[in-house]
């Protein structure tokens, strides 16, 4: 299923990259990055729809897609129990975003 996800996303003029990665607490988490842009003080690289595998979390989906100055901390990171039902809500997010406008999504074969 996650081959059925756009490697690049163009959001509020930056281009994010499709990325998989394994978290600090040891988590699988998908979502996208901006590779080009710079770095913040932590030196992670901005990030969009962001979810996390967690199996013996309760469902969390978030309804923004990322940090802003006044939410919470991770409040734009959502999970699920599984990867499968993870890529099901960011496609589920991208398409909702898409069809406002908000996003573009790339698809490369």
């Amino acid at each position: 299923m996650l081959e059925l996800l756009p490697k690049t996303i163009f959001y509020n003029g930056k281009a994010f990259f499709l990325q998989v990665w394994v978290s600090a607490c040891g988590n699988l988490c998908v979502g996208y990055k901006d590779l080009l842009g710079k770095k913040d003080v932590s030196g992670a690289q901005e990030s969009i729809l962001c979810y996390v595998v967690e199996k013996n979390k309760e469902k969390y989906l978030p309804k923004i897609i990322e940090q802003t100055e006044t939410s919470g901390l991770n409040e734009h990171i959502g999970n699920c129990p599984t990867l499968d039902e993870c890529l099901t809500a960011i496609i589920s997010k991208i398409n909702e975003l898409s069809q406002k406008g908000e996003l573009k999504a790339e698809y490369h074969d």
